[in-house]
């Protein structure tokens, strides 16, 4: 277990839980409450954008990473930021 600040901590830690991926990276907000930035993983990123963009959140437009996904971001009313990522298909059409 790790404690905010700690300079062992590692800056990202992913979990998986069958088809669902949860990835966790420290933010750059410090103090008694450090930030924190979450990444979820989604098979339908325009969906998820729509998503969120009706229920009234703000996210920055989807953009395709230098490696390939695609990805856009939104910052919850405390200040962590979620972003929200879809692969790019594989060559071959398959999922990576």
């Amino acid at each position: 277990m790790w404690s905010p600040g700690d300079a062992e901590a590692p800056a990202y830690a992913e979990v998986q839980s069958g088809p669902y991926r949860l990835g966790l990276r420290r933010g750059e907000r410090a103090g008694p409450a450090p930030d924190a930035e979450f990444t979820l993983f989604v098979g339908d990123l325009d969906a998820a954008h729509a998503r969120l963009r009706a229920g009234g959140a703000d996210p920055t437009p989807p953009e395709v990473q230098p490696w390939g996904g695609r990805m856009f971001t939104c910052t919850d009313p405390d200040g962590h930021v979620w972003s929200h990522l879809e692969y790019a298909p594989a060559a071959g059409g398959d999922e990576a």
